[in-house]
Order: C-alpha cells, then structure tokens, then sequence
C-alpha cells in the first residue's frame, strides 16, 4: 500500500544469505526456523494480516487497502472492488495445506492448550497464531508480541493483526487486544467487511 512506513519485507532464502553472508551455508536449521517465523524473516503487521485473510478466505490474495467504502460529498459511495493479487495454490500451495493451516490456527485459538484462547470473542469463529519477537534496543533485550488470525461472524469476515512492543507473550497480551477489537467490531450497527 502508498504509506511511507510500510516495508517490503524478507523472506531469505539460499540465494540471500550467500548474498549477505558468502562464508555460510544454508542449512535446516535455516529452514527450521523461518518455518516458525524466527530468524532472518521481516514482516510487517499488514503483511501478516494479508497472511490471515488468505489462509482464511481459502488462499485468495487481495491487494490491502486502508478503506472499505469512499463516500463523496453528495453521500453517494463509490464501490471498490478488491484488487486480486494471487492465488496461493497458483503457487504451489495445495488446497489439503490451506486446510491443515486453518484447522491449525483454529485449534491454538479454540482447543486446550491452544496459546491463542484469550483471542476468543464472542458471536465470532477466530483462528489465530500468536509469536513473540526477542529484539535488542540500544543493548537492552525487549520483545514484540503479536497475534494474526482471522474471524468469521457468518455474514461478515475479517483478518487481523497486533503487535504490542515491550510485552511479555503474544498470547498474553496481543491475544486479548485482538478479542477486544473483534468485540468492538460486533458492537457496530452493520460491521462491514475488513
């Protein structure tokens, strides 16, 4: 999306890390750990959110945006469509992968003992992943804590992602920030899609 702040992110792989770092050999260990989102990977919040939407919506790519309708001075809204970007099973993703992570996320939110249950909100079905990031600011250890999920409300879906700087667990603290904005997005008159 056009803001200033939003990265393009890194997932590394063989061909970068010999960029990076000639002497060192990928190995599983690598592997290992982008598959648990540590390491070398960098994403944003909107990118995991986009991540959720997918794996949720069954492995459609839509294009983010920071509006869900534009209306003009004379109340009229003008609609916009999604802007597709890519099917994940056009890219290799099997329609029995995007299953196994739905079922995955959905059970760390709603089965015991799933680190993402304080994601749970009423009237809505969450699937969520928590993490926790370990940094380093000016020699001091800190994390970042997050939770990427999405909710299902029957008439109404959406992808979510918090990232809270300087706490202890995802989900302990990104978890229930997500629960409350879900419940507040409940609260409105008629919720419209994320």
């Amino acid at each position: 999306i056009p803001l200033q702040e939003e990265a393009s992110g890194l997932v590394p792989n063989k061909g970068y890390l010999k960029k990076m770092s000639p002497r060192e050999t990928w190995s599983e260990a690598y592997t290992a750990n982008m598959a648990i989102g540590q390491g070398m990977l960098l994403v944003t919040p909107l990118q995991l959110a986009s991540v959720a939407a997918a794996i949720g919506n069954g492995g459609t790519v839509f294009r983010p945006r920071l509006w869900d309708r534009r209306v003009c001075a004379d109340q009229t809204e003008i609609q916009t469509e999604p802007v597709l970007v890519a099917q994940l099973t056009e890219a290799g993703v099997s329609q029995e992968g995007l299953a196994v992570l739905q079922a995955g996320l959905w059970a760390s939110v709603n089965e015991s003992p799933g680190n993402a249950r304080r994601a749970a909100t009423p009237g809505f079905q969450v699937a969520a992943r928590t993490g926790t990031s370990q940094i380093w600011w000016q020699g001091v250890q800190d994390n970042i804590t997050g939770v990427m999920g999405f909710a299902d409300a029957g008439d109404v879906q959406y992808a979510f992602s918090v990232s809270v700087e300087g706490a202890k667990s995802g989900g302990g603290v990104a978890a229930p920030v997500a629960a409350y904005i879900l419940s507040g997005a409940a609260r409105e008159e008629s919720p419209r899609p994320l």
